[in-house]
């Protein structure tokens, strides 16, 4: 992994000190067309007099696994309060929330998980995933898209699942859902099916 980091320290009124870096990663490293490349932009910050300590990432458009043509996407977030109006409160997240869960203001706003592959002309593969902790629940979930069109024809897969479990009160939304079809656009003189 190589990094480039710059670390800023603004004192006066109040302490606050931030780090902004790209990292790239490449496997195997120095290959000339690596299984896994991503570069990650990162950014901390550490503010006592706020209360708060966060640190956030995102890959960039660049990233990909396997080919060129499988591009990755996505990003993270943790953060802490320990002081001020939010004391007490934390978000662990990788790929955002449950679509139901409804978001605090104060919490970062995190691109999904995600592939997008198109194998072939016809084959194409998409599909995302999160994952995140917050106080009063915990929450997962991703789907998976497979469609294959040639012409006239056109086949899907569709796979989907979604967790919620909340402790305070309790509740929890679990939903899993499958689809498969199959259609042929049939055209004969004026009759279009």
């Amino acid at each position: 992994v190589e990094s480039i980091v710059l670390l800023n320290v603004e004192f006066g009124r109040k302490l606050e000190i931030s780090l902004l870096g790209l990292s790239q990663m490449d496997l195997p490293p120095k290959a000339s067309n690596p299984i896994v490349h991503g570069t990650l932009a990162l950014k901390a910050v550490f503010c006592p007099e706020d209360g708060i300590l966060q640190i956030e990432g995102a890959l960039t458009s660049e990233a990909y696994i396997f080919t060129k043509d499988c591009h990755i996407t996505g990003g993270f977030a943790f953060c802490s309060w320990f002081s001020g109006e939010h004391a007490g409160d934390f978000v662990i997240t990788v790929g955002g929330y449950h679509p139901n869960f409804q978001k605090k203001p104060h919490y970062p706003t995190v691109e999904r998980v995600g592939i997008r592959w198109n194998i072939s002309k016809e084959l194409s593969l998409s599909g995302e995933a999160y994952f995140a902790l917050v106080p009063s629940c915990l929450m997962a979930g991703g789907k998976l898209d497979l469609l294959y069109q040639a012409g006239k024809l056109k086949a899907w897969c569709h796979l989907a699942a979604d967790f919620l479990i909340q402790w305070n009160p309790f509740y929890y939304d679990i939903s899993v859902s499958a689809s498969l079809g199959v259609s042929y656009r049939l055209d004969l003189l004026f009759i279009h099916h």
